[in-house]
């Protein structure tokens, strides 16, 4: 594109700068356009993707009852609480 711009600037040929840069500027709209159409495209695909197995995703992940207990339990152990506990414990009241 340089070697082209270089021969038009020493040739001097206005009109063929003008032709280059109305087709350039075609170009770039056809881009963003298309860009614009693959957006929407995608957009709507992730959207029916979402609608079709959000259900069976979150019903995948959902913890069952010994999962929830586990959970529970080992967040009890790395909080602050069980230290707070401990040290009553073994302070004289």
């Amino acid at each position: 594109m340089l070697q082209v711009y270089d021969r038009v600037i020493s040739s001097a040929s206005e009109v063929t700068l003008v032709m280059l840069t109305i087709a350039l500027l075609m170009a770039v709209h056809g881009t963003c356009g298309l860009d614009a159409v693959r957006a929407r495209v995608l957009t709507r695909a992730s959207i029916r993707l979402d609608r079709r197995i959000a259900a069976r995703i979150m019903t995948a992940i959902r913890p069952s009852g010994a999962q929830r207990d586990a959970s529970l339990a080992r967040r009890y152990s790395h909080s602050s609480r069980r230290y707070t506990i401990r040290s009553a414990q073994g302070a004289d009241l």
